[in-house]
């Protein structure tokens, strides 16, 4: 304990944090490990750009949630590409595979059909939140063989933290996969019912005016404009740990188990039934990964429209399909 931590923390201070210049950050409040950078610096002038990240102790490159999705899937054999800038500026089309387009597909995964456009919509995102891992040859092949091989990664991933996955395919032909803990182009939160991370912006002026925020969303935003006083920029940054959300429940069935469709509509207008008024119900899980929806006995998971698409047992003449599934 060479920062003291336990003398500080006596003395009231929550966070004790050593730098690598030797110095030591202390706050009042409890921040674990979020840390907010600012560039050029705080005492330079507009335009800032400030970046909120999690700090891990075994990997200064990723967020704490991306360590352990790296984690998760080493057991899998993966190793995260070391450098995915190269990787995705050489990147092709998934349509250039023979065969390829039609694997993804049979699983709903979002696929890199426009690199150009896909990499300037990936700049939004901060490289520490998302982690690129490259099958290799014989894994593309046996996912083209069968898709059903990317369902165990894709659970592992999942249950890791990840929260959205897109594929695409390297510059050697190879399938990879994107695995994101917060929004990613093209995917959303297709793994999870939410985005792992959830960045919420706040600044207040001790004055009549105060700074200006070009966004408020993600973990980096700039301040284009300042004002005369002093602002004062927040950032309360949420990590969903897969436990249920305030005022939502979670129907469940037990590892590999399979509905037919049939029995998923029934499900749903069960799950509608029992549900109070201002609770949610989250049947993410169910739809990812326990429908039977061709009597392969494999999984299928379905996209955002097939979710909402299954008929009401009481449905009111003025309402529409789909209206008392939120989830």
């Amino acid at each position: 304990d060479p920062a003291g931590a336990w003398l500080l923390r006596a003395c009231g201070l929550r966070t004790v944090e050593p730098g690598a210049d030797g110095t030591v950050f202390v706050s009042t409040a409890p921040m674990g490990p979020l840390v907010m950078d600012v560039e050029p610096d705080s005492d330079g002038d507009v335009p800032l750009t400030l970046t909120a990240r999690l700090v891990s102790a075994t990997d200064p490159e990723h967020d704490v949630p991306v360590v352990s999705v790296i984690t998760a899937l080493a057991g899998a054999q993966l190793t995260p590409v070391a450098n995915p800038a190269a990787v995705l500026a050489g990147a092709r089309p998934t349509t250039t595979v023979p065969g390829l387009d039609a694997a993804l597909d049979s699983r709903s995964l979002p696929k890199v059909t426009d690199v150009t456009a896909f990499t300037r919509e990936l700049g939004t995102v901060s490289p520490r939140d998302y982690v690129l891992f490259d099958l290799g040859a014989t894994r593309t092949a046996a996912v083209i063989a069968n898709s059903g091989v990317l369902s165990p990664v894709f659970t592992t991933a999942a249950d890791a933290g990840a929260s959205s996955v897109v594929a695409l395919v390297t510059g050697a032909g190879t399938l990879a996969l994107l695995f994101g803990v917060a929004g990613l182009p093209l995917a959303g939160s297709n793994l999870a019912g939410e985005h792992t991370l959830i960045h919420r912006w706040q600044v207040r002026g001790l004055g009549t005016q105060h700074a200006t925020l070009s966004s408020r969303r993600g973990s980096v935003v700039r301040i284009p404009v300042s004002n005369e006083g002093i602002s004062v920029v927040s950032c309360v940054l949420g990590q969903h740990s897969g436990a249920n959300n305030p005022y939502t429940w979670r129907p469940s069935l037990p590892d590999g188990a399979l509905l037919t469709l049939r029995q998923y509509e029934h499900l749903l207008n069960i799950v509608e039934l029992v549900t109070p008024a201002g609770v949610r119900a989250d049947t993410f899980a169910i739809r990812r990964r326990h429908l039977d929806v061709d009597g392969s006995g494999k999984s299928t998971g379905l996209t955002i429209a097939a979710a909402r698409a299954y008929r009401h047992y009481r449905l009111a003449p003025s309402a529409r399909a789909g209206q008392g599934e939120s989830s």
